[in-house]
């Protein structure tokens, strides 16, 4: 019988359960599979199954963390929607000297959009590279 391959004289291979029935000497070579490697298809196959399992959970992980960075930069960009959940959520309170009673005064004052904004631009700048 002659090589399969290439139609030349095949050889006796020591590999007979790894590579291709009657090869010659150069096709033989070419196919054979090193001594040294243990690799069987149906493992193959299984790690080609892992691989992709493992892939379709890092893309999932990777579109949540995606979708999770769209939200803080909506949450850290001034706009109308951002003003009405941050207004009026930023107390600033001070203690000033006693009253008349010798009690001492707490006043609480809002933020100012604008510090907030100002504040919402230094984190935005910070998180850029």
């Amino acid at each position: 019988m002659l090589c399969q391959d290439c139609g030349g004289f095949p050889i006796n291979c020591a590999h007979t359960d790894t590579c291709r029935p009657a090869q010659c000497e150069n096709c033989q070579r070419f196919f054979a599979v090193p001594e040294n490697v243990d690799i069987d298809a149906l493992d193959l196959g299984a790690r080609v199954i892992e691989l992709a399992q493992e892939n379709m959970v890092l893309r999932a992980e990777n579109s949540a963390k995606a979708a999770h960075v769209t939200r803080l930069l909506e949450a850290l960009t001034p706009s109308a929607g951002t003003k009405a959940a941050y207004m009026g959520e930023v107390v600033l309170e001070t203690v000033s000297d006693d009253d008349e009673d010798g009690l001492p005064v707490s006043v609480k004052r809002h933020v100012p959009w604008t510090a907030i904004k100002d504040v919402m631009a230094l984190i935005r700048k910070r998180a850029d590279p």
